[in-house]
């Protein structure tokens, strides 16, 4: 028969919790012979897990983010910047491929040190919205633009011509929020809301879970069209040989590094390594590895000091 100790049980009970806690100590360890910037303290960043800097990024959404097919490593814009952050603050990068929708709760809950991720670089729009939830440090600015089938055999020139096609998106961009309407996502009017150019002939909406099921959804004729940030376009247009058409609906409009309201210490970090990296040549050089350049954005810089999109 199997039998029951309480003694040996509550040691053991006693002894996991301790390790737990020590495990799970926030403050980050300075490697020997790295030095944090001028006046930052890596003990008072409340990390998610000590020495690292824990990442979330939806690695579907090149060129900025998405999986090297030969390796399956996070490649891309925002993965090289975080791994320059991670350096200059004497931490171990930790990029974690997430769902997007998921991304700022996965930022937001619990208390600092104990959520799921210490920020997130992906492609992240500047929004009043968001901004109620999480703070947002400005460092690219990208437009929306459409893609469809070779020839634009529907025609469609602008967001309005949608009514009633069929359009995919991955879920909880800002394009979806602009489609329908998104509690607290949106602002109205969406098109398939009150007011809205598609409220009496909705545009038959499809949010999928990744970029490449949306240009997927294009490719095998399930949807008319796509809706996504313009960088995002011109990447999948290239790789498919030219053979979508581009249409721009959207200027470019700053996006964001996501991170917690409450942690004051841990964003004061991250903004002084970024004006490092602007001021000295290092945040010019990794945009133009990724032919991205044109969304050049510094904390010094209009676009950084914008009002949000929407």
């Amino acid at each position: 028969m199997r039998s029951f100790r309480p003694a040996l049980l509550l040691m053991a009970l006693v002894s996991s919790l301790f390790m737990a806690a020590c495990g799970s100590s926030s403050t980050a360890s300075v490697p020997a012979g790295c030095t944090p910037p001028t006046g930052v303290d890596t003990t008072k960043l409340s990390l998610v897990s000590a020495g690292k800097l824990t990442v979330a990024t939806d690695a579907s959404y090149p060129p900025q983010e998405n999986k090297d097919p030969a390796t399956s490593s996070i490649i891309g814009l925002e993965p090289d910047l975080v791994k320059e952050f991670a350096k200059r603050l004497c931490l171990t990068p930790n990029i974690q491929d997430a769902k997007f929708d998921s991304i700022l709760t996965g930022i937001t809950a619990a208390t600092p040190g104990n959520q799921n991720y210490d920020m997130s670089l992906s492609a992240f729009t500047i929004t009043s919205a968001r901004l109620k939830q999480v703070d947002m440090i400005p460092y690219f600015t990208a437009g929306e633009s459409l893609l469809v089938a070779s020839g634009n055999p529907k025609n469609i020139k602008s967001k309005n011509d949608l009514c009633g096609l069929a359009v995919a998106v991955e879920a909880g961009t800002v394009e979806e929020a602009e489609i329908k309407l998104v509690e607290g996502s949106s602002t109205p009017p969406v098109l398939n809301g009150a007011g809205g150019a598609c409220v009496k002939n909705p545009v038959k909406l499809q949010s999928l879970g990744t970029q490449d099921q949306v240009i997927q959804a294009l490719q095998n004729g399930s949807v008319d069209a796509t809706y996504q940030d313009s960088p995002v376009s011109g990447y999948y247009n290239k790789k498919a040989g030219g053979n979508f058409v581009e249409i721009t609906t959207v200027s470019p409009a700053p996006e964001g590094i996501v991170v917690r309201k409450d942690n004051t210490p841990f964003e004061s970090a991250i903004k002084a390594v970024l004006k490092a990296m602007q001021s000295d040549g290092t945040y010019d050089s990794i945009l133009k590895t990724w032919g991205l350049s044109n969304g050049t954005c510094t904390l010094d810089s209009a676009c950084a000091t914008g009002a949000p999109t929407a």
